[in-house]
C-alpha cells in the first residue's frame, strides 16, 4: 500500500501583504491624521461668558491675550479633575463661576491647589469651602468707582476699580487683606499664606471684555493672576463632578480620534474576514432605573446630611438656566439681564426675585415649598 505524501506549502510574500494591507492602510492614515492634528494650527472660538476664547463682550480674550503678551502662559482645563492635576505650586487657578461647583469639588480645589484666584457671578452665589467663607451683597451707593484703601499689592497697582453690578463680598475669617470698600463690604479680598495664595473679586464681569479696560480692573487682575508663570483657566459651572464614570483623559486632543479610527479599522477587518456564528436571536434588554428614581435617592441623600442650602442652591440655578432659556438669554448672564426680561414679560415681583435669589430654607418643609414654586413659576413662564 502507498503511502500518501502531503507537503505544506507557505504563503509567500504577495499573500502576506494582501493579508496585512487593510491594516497597514489604517495605520498609515492614522499617522497622517496625527501629523495633521499636530502641524495645522487651531483656532478655538466659543460665546462661553468669561471664556478665555470669546471674543464678545461677556468673554475674557483681551485680558487672556495680554497675560499671554507679557508671557504668561494661559491653559484652558476642561474639568475639575484636570484643574488639580495640572496644578502646581509655580502656577494660578483663576476659576469662573466657583458658586456652582459642588462642595466637595470645591473643598478639593481648596485643598490641593495653591494659588487661585476666584472670579464671581453676578448671581449672588456666595463661597463656601473649609478655608473661604464669603457672602456677597449689593452696594446702595450710586458711584461704581472705588477706591483700593489696602495694603495689598495688587489693589495698591490697580488703585481704583469699576464695580459696575455693585456686587461686594465680605468675610469675617481672619487673615483676609479686603480692599475696595463700600457699605462694610469689599470689592476685593485676599489672603497670602506662604506658598498658599487666595484672591475673591466680588464682580467677575470686571474680567469681560467689555469692562476690564475701565479704570483699574485690569491692572488688578493682572497683578493678581499673573504672579506665576502659568494660570490654568477652568469654568466652575463645567464638568465639576469629580467622582465621574466618564473618560477623562489628560493625554493630548487626538488620542481618542485616532483610538476610534483604529477601532473602527479593526472592525471592519473583523467584519470582512468573520464568519457568523449563527442566525441572530432577540433578547429582552435588562431592567433599567428610571431617572426619577436616581434623582429622589440624590433628594434623600441631601435631607439625612441636611444639604438644604446646597440643594436649594441647585435647585435654582436649574430653575435660573431654564428660565433663561425660555426667554431666550445666555443662562450665564448677568442677573440684572435676567430681572430685565422678567420685568419685560411682567413677571418680576418680589415673590420672584425672592424665589429666585432669596436665603437658602432651613428645614425640609420650606425646601419643598421652594422647589414646587420653582417648578411652578418655570412652568409658568414655559406656558406663556
Amino acid at each position: 500500500m502507498k503511502a500518501t505524501q502531503s507537503t505544506v506549502v507557505s504563503p509567500t510574500a504577495r499573500q502576506r501583504w494582501t493579508r496585512m494591507r487593510p491594516l497597514v492602510i489604517i495605520i498609515f492614515l492614522g499617522l497622517l491624521f496625527v501629523i495633521a492634528t499636530a502641524l495645522i494650527p487651531r483656532y478655538e472660538k466659543d460665546s462661553e461668558t468669561l471664556s478665555p476664547n470669546n471674543p464678545g463682550d461677556s468673554g475674557a480674550q483681551a485680558l487672556v491675550q495680554t497675560l499671554r503678551h507679557h508671557g504668561i502662559k494661559v491653559v484652558k482645563v476642561s474639568s475639575a479633575r484636570e484643574l488639580i492635576a495640572r496644578s502646581t505650586p509655580d502656577s494660578t487657578a483663576v476659576i469662573t463661576y466657583p458658586g456652582y461647583m459642588p462642595d466637595a469639588t470645591a473643598k478639593a480645589i481648596d485643598e490641593k491647589v495653591h494659588r487661585v484666584v476666584y472670579l464671581l457671578s453676578h448671581y449672588g452665589s456666595d463661597l463656601d469651602t473649609p478655608s473661604i467663607e464669603v457672602t456677597t451683597s449689593k452696594t446702595t451707593k450710586a458711584t461704581k468707582t472705588l477706591s483700593a484703601e489696602c495694603i495689598s499689592q495688587p489693589a495698591l497697582k490697580a488703585q481704583t476699580l469699576l464695580n459696575n453690578s455693585g456686587q461686594l463680598v465680605t468675610t469675617t475669617e481672619a487673615g483676609w487683606t479686603k480692599c475696595f470698600p463700600a457699605d462694610d463690604a469689599y470689592a476685593y479680598l485676599e489672603k497670602n499664606e506662604g506658598d498658599r495664595f487666595r484672591a475673591i473679586i466680588a464682580d467677575g464681569a470686571i474680567a469681560s471684555n467689555q469692562w476690564v479696560d475701565s479704570d483699574g480692573n485690569a491692572a488688578l487682575l493682572i497683578n493678581a493672576m499673573a504672579q506665576k508663570p502659568t494660570i490654568y483657566w477652568y469654568d466652575g459651572s463645567e464638568d465639576n463632578v469629580l467622582a465621574s464614570d466618564k473618560l477623562d483623559t489628560l493625554g493630548p486632543q487626538w488620542l481618542i480620534p485616532i483610538l476610534s479610527l483604529i477601532g473602527i479599522g479593526i472592525t471592519v477587518i473583523g467584519f470582512s474576514r468573520g464568519q457568523r456564528l449563527g442566525r441572530l436571536v432577540p433578547e429582552d434588554l435588562p431592567s433599567y432605573v428610571p431617572s426619577s428614581e436616581t434623582t429622589k435617592g440624590r433628594g434623600r441623600l441631601m435631607a439625612t446630611q441636611k444639604q438644604h442650602a446646597h440643594a436649594a442652591r441647585l435647585l435654582r440655578i436649574e430653575a435660573v438656566t431654564t428660565i433663561a432659556k425660555r426667554l431666550g438669554i445666555d443662562p450665564k448672564a448677568p442677573r440684572a439681564t435676567l430681572e430685565h426680561a422678567l420685568a419685560a414679560r411682567g413677571l418680576l415681583t418680589a415673590r420672584v426675585s425672592d424665589l429666585l435669589w432669596g436665603p437658602p430654607p432651613t428645614n425640609n418643609s420650606e425646601l419643598v415649598e421652594l422647589a414646587e414654586a420653582l417648578s411652578a413659576l418655570t412652568q409658568e413662564i414655559e406656558y406663556q
